[in-house]
């Protein structure tokens, strides 16, 4: 047995034990945090079991787990933090998978490194009720914590997290988004501004999006907002990329808001850290405008109904970037 004093120590260890791909490799953690898969080597066909709890686990992570060839299963109440492998042995410790348990920035961890055939891993895995966690799951559990994160207004864990580039992601496995376009500044209506300062009196700060859709957007999940600017009846340009997270929606009964009544509000300034894609990585603003005017002035859909990129979109910037 060896001590292991500090999350470096453990971080090299766990690296040695599930290193070898071909090797029955088991992890039973509390969390999984963000940048999660950058602590794991070779990580397909490995068996995850973890909490889903929020925000204890962060869903973008176990988004890219799974894209990658990780086995996750939910357990309820698991607070273990094992990882293991048949010729490795075991790493038993403090740190959960997460830039907080196994970065030189996080907490202070300690553990023990074990040889192999010290730990009877079956027999404490098979203990556990678990559920097999499917892509849709992870959607529902994105929206939760994205909520929780907005409402509580929680800081990103220590570590800096990484944003996967655009050409990284999945359409079938990745982040769910849409697309919100507007093109002139704009006020809620006055029925719309009663009943949020009715439901948030305290509230300095908001964001919104308009829309004749009752499902345009749900609630929690991810929107790309883009400004138009037209000349001409021309499409020229787009400004204003951003990430916004509708936190509640109101209905307008205004007469003027009669073809567009639905409001999905963002009332804080800071989003959650774990945003589908890099919007800002080199290539991705240059390749979003020129898809995006391009079809425009084809007059070719870029937003299917309920607002979500058209697969035409969706391979042109494939193309671009």
């Amino acid at each position: 047995m060896k001590i292991l004093n500090n999350s470096e120590e453990i971080n090299k260890s766990i690296r040695i034990v599930l290193e070898k791909k071909s090797d029955n490799r088991i992890i039973a953690v509390a969390y999984v945090g963000n940048n999660a898969i950058s602590y794991l080597p070779n990580p397909r066909d490995i068996k995850l079991y973890c909490s889903t709890d929020i925000p204890g686990t962060n869903p973008s992570s176990l988004r890219t787990l799974k894209n990658n060839g990780v086995k996750i299963h939910a357990v309820k109440n698991l607070h273990s933090k094992i990882y293991w492998s048949k010729s490795g042995g075991a790493v038993i410790c403090s740190a959960n998978l997460s830039n907080n348990g196994l970065s030189v920035h996080g907490n202070h961890e300690v553990g023990v490194l074990l040889p192999k055939d010290s730990f009877d891993v079956q027999s404490y895995v098979s203990m556990l009720q678990s559920t097999e966690i499917n892509y849709s799951d992870i959607d529902q559990l994105e929206k939760k914590y994205n909520l929780y994160m907005l409402k509580n207004k929680r800081a990103a864990s220590k570590g800096k997290v990484k944003l996967q580039r655009f050409q990284d992601w999945e359409e079938k496995s990745g982040a769910k988004w849409k697309l919100y376009a507007w093109s002139e500044e704009g006020k809620l209506p006055r029925d719309v501004e009663s009943e949020l300062t009715a439901r948030h009196p305290t509230r300095n700060y908001y964001d919104f999006m308009q829309t004749s859709l009752t499902n345009a957007y749900g609630i929690g999940g991810w929107v790309l907002n883009v400004k138009e600017v037209w000349k001409s009846s021309k499409l020229i340009k787009i400004t204003d990329l951003s990430w916004l997270v509708p936190e509640i929606k109101i209905k307008s009964l205004q007469k003027n808001s009669i073809e567009y009544p639905f409001y999905w509000i963002q009332m804080s300034k800071t989003l959650p850290a774990n945003k589908p894609f890099d919007i800002c990585a080199k290539g991705f603003k240059r390749a979003f405008e020129k898809s995006y005017i391009e079809l425009t002035n084809r007059e070719e859909d870029i937003i299917l109904k309920n607002n979500k990129p058209s697969k035409k979109f969706i391979n042109l910037l494939h193309k671009y970037i």
